[in-house]
């Protein structure tokens, strides 16, 4: 079935019926045929879908504007030529015939505006005029493979305009002397769509445009091809986003050019899964490519190439990420030159921390600054004040003060390390061809730094671990396996003695310490790297051997336990009525036995409250054996009942409670001994 433009309506609007003549397939003069606008009508019988058999021609040598406004066109293939405007707004023009012998095509003279318009469909169309894909003022206009898959929601479920997914066949051809263009604002390119710009033509985004590309499409830059930034535009990850975490992002193949105009000073991206033969000329400001390669660029005075991805779509501020751990720029001063920046595959050697980054000149590339940017998932385990570049056997020094190079001999120098986001930067200033070369990053041996004391609460103010003597875990990290060893310290100025090496594994592991006395620790390793001093607080245990789990009012609750170690020490009961609050002491200090035994019995007050009571036991100092006071790891819970009730022991039931003496952590620089002005302790 033909459609064919006649403008008998006399209005200029697409869905006129009177405007198009129909011809049947048998036809062999006039239309014979009612006159119907070639749209897809829900409301209508299933014959006004003209996915399978519509063929539309619109021809004008005056000039001709078409306005196809809320209409969606369903059709099998598509010819616009002669100087034609096809002005859409919230309409959709889908093509379904197959290539090559049904591909739909817009001549050299038309145009075809998109406002917040759909364009595409499985089929070919071959563009030969000026695509307005984006225009400000108008809505967000989508190139896609699936109309079904985009609109469903905005057409509420009342109709299903594709019975069965089409096939990701769709594919929009930009044709020598073609022009497309993103002007100002995003649009959205979907569902496993193409748009491949030929030899000669040209996709354009233009100020801050940009084109949020789902990860099932593809643009490509055919030689002669080219993919202009006039502005600061972008490519962004799209709506439909990555299948999984793995980061994966939309294919750009450039085997043609893509061009960062002059007069561009902001910050662009192709946030893509970039590739081809093709070249970057970055005129003026910052062009990263995201997967880690720019690819042979020419880089202008003052322009900036990279490889970062972006970090949010709304400004395209390269960052890391989980799945994107490093990246690189390099900025030339006053230069013109070739420049490559790559990102290699593998860790080599096996001390680096990421894959080496690769920069080759053409030419004389002159002064011009290297910027390393890494994860904290990298550097928060080694301290990003600890990480070293190399390009060579040697780091690279630090620059003077006022940022120029240490002395006469050296090509570059590191003129800062800066955290910004979730990310570390390194800049390296560099001079006369300095830039080239292979740089990686390596760390010193790094002992995390613990809470102070590593063990216990505060150190006049601790709750007792569950078990004496304790151990704890202090975090280390080595890029490769190595030792480290343990030493003892009284007093942080005592001179410190021998534990024990263990052999740690290449990156985080930790040094167990088994803690006897309260005092300090530290961790060294062969090179003379020590870690700063822990403090370790002992304190004993209190272990619950037998209890009383309910009692009248005015009845005895009788605990007891023993003290590890098991030798002499002084204790005091603690208690909590019902409800949440403070343990309180109760009675007087009391002494365990000679191994370390103890027994309480409590009379309740014949006027008690009813409910759950607490009781803890909090251990005295023991100075001559380097313990400090601790309340018990478990309190008792003990039911005081109204009536009397015949008593029933039963293990002890743990309770969590917390200190409230204030902060339980020191900072690096300072290792004084710190008592609470009270200590108290919470029970829920």
């Amino acid at each position: 079935m033909l459609f064919k433009w006649s403008g008998g309506g006399g209005d200029g609007k697409w869905s006129t019926d009177a405007n198009w003549d129909v011809y049947s397939p048998a036809a062999t003069g006039g239309p014979d045929l009612p006159d119907r606008a070639p749209n897809f009508r829900p409301e209508a019988a299933a014959t006004t879908d003209d996915s399978s058999t519509g063929l539309v021609c619109v021809s004008s040598t005056p000039h001709l504007t078409i306005d196809l406004v809320f209409s969606r066109v369903h059709v099998q293939q598509l010819e616009i030529r002669g100087d034609v405007t096809l002005d859409t707004t919230n309409a959709a023009i889908m093509v379904y015939g197959a290539a090559p012998g049904a591909v739909s095509s817009f001549g050299p003279d038309t145009t075809l505006n998109l406002h917040g318009s759909y364009l595409g469909g499985p089929g070919r169309i071959d563009f030969g005029g000026h695509l307005e894909w984006a225009v400000l003022g108008g809505g967000t206009a989508t190139l896609t493979n699936d109309l079904c898959w985009d609109v469903v929601e905005s057409y509420n479920g009342l109709v299903d305009e594709c019975a069965s997914e089409p096939p990701a066949t769709g594919q929009l051809r930009v044709l020598d002397q073609a022009v497309v263009d993103v002007n100002g604002r995003g649009v959205n390119l979907s569902d496993g769509y193409d748009v491949d710009v030929l030899d000669g033509g040209t996709l354009k985004v233009t100020d801050a445009g940009y084109i949020a590309a789902d990860w099932t499409t593809h643009i490509g830059v055919a030689p002669g091809g080219t993919f202009e930034l006039t502005g600061d535009g972008n490519v962004f990850e799209g709506k439909l986003g990555s299948p999984s975490e793995s980061g994966i992002l939309a294919e750009f193949v450039n085997d043609g050019t893509v061009v960062k105009d002059a007069g561009s000073t902001g910050i662009s991206s192709l946030n893509v899964r970039y590739s081809g033969t093709g070249t970057i000329d970055v005129q003026s400001g910052t062009l990263n490519v995201a997967n880690g390669t720019t690819a042979p660029s020419v880089v202008g005075a003052g322009a900036t190439v990279g490889t970062g991805r972006c970090a949010e779509a709304a400004t395209c501020v390269p960052d890391t990420s989980g799945t994107d751990l490093q990246n690189a720029t390099v900025t030339l001063d006053d230069a013109n030159a070739g420049l490559s920046v790559v990102e290699e595959q593998v860790v080599a050697p096996e001390k680096d921390l990421q894959p080496a980054v690769s920069v080759d000149a053409v030419g004389d590339a002159g002064d011009g600054t290297l910027r390393l940017t890494y994860d904290r998932a990298i550097v928060n385990q080694v301290g990003y004040t600890r990480v070293e570049v190399f390009r060579g056997p040697s780091p690279i020094p630090s620059c003077a003060a006022n940022g120029d190079f240490p002395n006469g001999i050296v090509t570059a120098c590191v003129r800062g390390r800066t955290r910004l986001g979730r990310s570390v930067q390194i800049d390296i200033r560099a001079r006369a061809n300095g830039l080239e070369g292979q740089w990686r990053a390596q760390a010193r041996p790094h002992f995390y730094r613990a809470t102070d004391p590593i063990i216990g609460g505060h150190y006049s103010c601790a709750v007792a671990p569950s078990s004496y003597p304790a151990t704890v875990r202090v975090p280390i990290w080595h890029r490769v396996s190595g030792n480290v060893s343990l030493y003892r310290r009284v007093t942080p100025t005592s001179p410190q003695s021998f534990v024990k090496t263990v052999v740690t594994p290449a990156g985080v592991s930790s040094m167990p310490i088994t803690v006897t006395k309260t005092g300090y620790v530290r961790l060294g390793e062969p090179s003379g790297l020590y870690s700063n001093l822990y403090r370790v607080v002992a304190t004993g245990s209190v272990k619950y051997t037998r209890l009383t789990r309910k009692v009248s009012r005015g009845k005895v609750v009788t605990i007891r336990g023993t003290v590890t170690p098991n030798r002499l020490r002084s204790y005091q009961l603690y208690v909590k009525g019902p409800g949440g609050g403070l343990l309180k002491p109760l009675g007087k200090v009391r002494s365990t036995s000679s191994t370390g035994a103890f027994v309480v019995r409590y009379r309740t007050p014949g006027d008690a409250r009813i409910g759950t009571w607490r009781f803890a036991i909090k251990l005295a100092k023991d100075d001559a054996r380097g313990l400090r006071p601790a309340m018990s790891f478990r309190a008792v819970k003990v039911y005081v009942a109204p009536a009397p009730v015949t008593p029933v022991e039963t293990p002890p039931v743990s309770t969590d409670y917390r200190s409230t003496s204030g902060p339980s952590g020191l900072p690096d620089v300072s290792w004084e001994l710190r008592a609470a002005a009270t200590c108290n302790y919470y029970v829920p």
